[in-house]
């Protein structure tokens, strides 16, 4: 209300004075400012921020109650700054204001030097601002040199601006040391830190690494790997060089002890010179570790196979170019594995002369993956680069797949198979396909496998009571189709349907259900199938013949529910049509309740009454309910006669739902059709037109 009021009248609202204003984060450059906000700000438009140097005056307006400057200052600059509140008519508060100088100008050059496992010189070259009062020197270990958080308190140390160095000697060994300097001015505003990193050296002489070796060596790559030298605990990494010459050395960094050379980077039979050094942050070095090795000779060129077949392949090559004077043959190495991701595998070598340009395996295995590996080798069992291919073999016979059985589930349509034999790691996938025996195998259905699953299915129901041939194949990689195994199968029959009970006693029922007319094609008879739902080996059958369509269950136990199956029997196990299930209840013919009423309405309460009018054995109790839209409140009452229900606690002029009926011992079943109910409300409602509706409408 009050920013409506200023405007037409300023003085109705003004922003009032800021407080607090403080200058922060004070450098050699910039400078922030914060305060608190206005006392009456729902009247504030923002705040006008001016702030002088060398006579010279920038003002800028902010909504919030922090400011940074933009404008880049000189080290030791005295620097005004005033701050108003501008209210929303544009009238200014009176001016808060703080003066201050900003921070010297960092010191230049900072260096460590003279590293010791708990020392380290610390050197610089001074601050050149006038302002400047002292330095400062905090120094904390970080867990790697990449990080800024201390794990522990900062050591600190004040220094006068006459020091240029600090020799710092309260260090730990083997930690990388964070190490801060500031040039500190009046009021404590610091200049920018310069900030360096150093590590302690081991509290021993660093040794060299252990057990260097050179592993695998080809005419393109190398690797090493080596032990850390004892009392390692400062080492960082490694240097590993190596030089086939005096002016060809080439380094490179490790943190681990091992290395893989990069590669093209060696030369074909070439003898090669390692070096490896422990280094402690890459400050201090190790004695260097010494290996040698010969590098192989250069390879075979456009590696291909032809010819396949499921015994033998054909591979070709071009002979080897360049530097061959260290090479002495082409090794040809061959295994097989049943996967072209499997790697390891045991070898089967033959040695060749240089001249030789192709070479026929024989002896493979059929439907094999057969890995291939082509080298030349030469002195000191120097070798090539791997030139590899993988070949696959196929069949000698694609014979047809086994034990071929049908089985229909619902309305889905399975083939189940084994494999060809001696040919599963041939088979792609496999194609099956159906169609009515009599109608020939023009109008066929057919669908793949996924992938090389030992089965075929359809999503679409057969027809009932006839009979189908099934053809299914395999499918090779390389498109081969196997010989096809055929199976002739009954479906299954139609399921009975409408099943009900038309006269239920205390000890028997009367069942009837309907039938497809294309049962009478395969179906042998039906079977009827009874159990009580609480007690399932308490159970029944019989079988019906295929002429009749009821059945009459006796010999139930009395107040007592059962399931009952009727199922279509066509003599095959595959082709069971089964029927529906059907609950029902034996009972001793039991009635409802008589002459349900209201007998009184009070503003939240219902009085209710009934009478009971037999003591049926199958009654366990009589079940009052009452709801209001889904909610609903049960309450039981045994015995026979007038019964008199009061509910209590209901809302004043509601409508609710009354139902009373018998139940039973088993789960507290209803009995169908034997429910009765009635509507009431209590009262409590003000009519329309009454005194008191009048009363209430004029109060609101």
């Amino acid at each position: 209300m009050c920013g409506l009021a200023t405007a037409q009248n300023a003085a109705l609202c003004p922003a009032g004075l800021v407080s607090n204003l403080v200058a922060t984060e004070i450098s050699s450059a910039q400078f922030s400012l914060e305060w608190d906000p206005s006392a009456n700000s729902s009247c504030l438009n923002g705040y006008n921020v001016c702030y002088v140097v060398s006579g010279q005056e920038v003002c800028e307006i902010t909504t919030r109650t922090s400011w940074t400057s933009n404008a880049t200052l000189e080290p030791c600059t005295v620097v005004s700054t005033v701050v108003a509140a501008v209210d929303v008519n544009g009238t200014h508060s009176p001016d808060s204001s703080v003066t201050f100088r900003t921070a010297p100008e960092a010191v230049g050059n900072l260096q460590v030097s003279n590293q010791s496992s708990t020392s380290v010189l610390l050197t610089w070259d001074p601050s050149p601002s006038s302002c400047a009062d002292h330095y400062s020197v905090s120094v904390c270990t970080v867990e790697y040199s990449w990080l800024s958080d201390c794990q522990d308190q900062p050591s600190l140390y004040n220094l006068s601006l006459d020091d240029s160095q600090l020799l710092l000697e309260t260090l730990r060994p083997c930690e990388v040391n964070l190490i801060t300097l500031a040039t500190v001015g009046s009021g404590e505003v610091r200049a920018v830190d310069s900030v360096t990193l150093t590590l302690t050296a081991t509290t021993k002489d660093l040794l060299p690494v252990q057990d260097l070796k050179v592993g695998y060596v080809d005419s393109d790559q190398f690797t090493l790997d080596w032990n850390p030298p004892e009392a390692s605990a400062c080492v960082t990494g490694y240097r590993v060089c190596f030089q086939s010459g005096p002016e060809d050395e080439v380094c490179s960094y490790s943190p681990y002890s091992m290395w893989l050379s990069p590669k093209d980077t060696l030369g074909q039979c070439t003898n090669y010179t390692v070096n490896v050094a422990a280094t402690e942050g890459n400050i201090t070095y190790s004695a260097g570790s010494t290996v040698s090795f010969h590098t192989g000779p250069p390879g075979v060129s456009s590696l291909a196979f032809s010819d396949v077949t499921p015994r033998s392949a054909r591979l070709t090559w071009d002979v080897p170019k360049g530097d061959t004077e260290c090479a002495d043959q082409i090794e040809v190495s061959w295994c097989a594995v049943e996967y072209d991701y499997i790697d390891m595998c045991q070898y089967t070598t033959v040695n060749l002369t240089l001249e030789t340009t192709g070479y026929t395996i024989t002896n493979l295995k059929p439907c094999m993956y057969n890995r291939v590996v082509v080298r030349t080798t030469g002195q000191d069992d120097g070798q090539s680069i791997r030139n590899t291919t993988l070949i696959r073999t196929g069949l000698d016979e694609f014979g047809s797949v086994r034990n071929l059985k049908v089985s229909l589930t619902g309305q889905v349509f399975f083939l189940f198979f084994d494999f060809p034999e001696d040919s599963t790691l041939c088979v792609d996938y496999f194609v099956g396909c159906y169609w009515e025996t009599d109608g020939g195998e023009e109008d066929q259905t057919c669908a793949r496998s996924p992938n090389r699953d030992y089965w075929v299915s359809w999503n679409y129901p057969v027809e009932s009571c006839t009979n189908y041939t099934a053809q299914l194949y395999a499918v090779s990689f390389d498109n081969a189709t196997s010989e096809s195994a055929y199976v002739t199968f009954l479906s299954g029959a139609d399921s009975a349907t409408s099943l009900s009970m038309t006269n239920n006693t205390a000890t028997s029922v009367d069942l009837s259900w309907n039938v497809s007319s294309r049962n009478s094609h395969c179906v042998l008879y039906y079977k009827v199938q009874w159990y009580q739902l609480d007690d399932q080996s308490n159970a029944g059958a019989d079988n019906v013949s295929t002429s009749l369509s009821g059945y009459t269950i006796t010999g139930l136990d009395m107040c007592t529910q059962y399931n009952v199956f009727i199922i279509s029997m066509t003599g095959t196990e595959a082709t069971l049509g089964v029927g529906g299930t059907f609950p029902f209840y034996t009972g001793n013919n039991v009635s409802a309740v008589h002459n349900l009423t209201i007998t009184r309405a009070g503003d939240n309460s219902l009085r209710f009454t009934y009478v009971v009018s037999e003591d049926n054995p199958c009654v366990a109790t009589y079940t009052a309910c009452y709801s209001v839209v889904s909610e609903q409140t049960c309450s039981n009452h045994g015995g026979t006669g007038v019964k008199s229900v009061t509910l209590s606690g209901l809302e004043a002029c509601t409508e609710y739902n009354i139902t009373v009926g018998p139940r039973g011992d088993f789960h507290r079943q209803w009995f169908p059709g034997t429910n009765t109910s009635i509507t009431g409300s209590t009262s409590g409602c003000v009519e329309e037109g009454s005194y008191i509706s009048h009363l209430l409408s004029w109060f609101n």
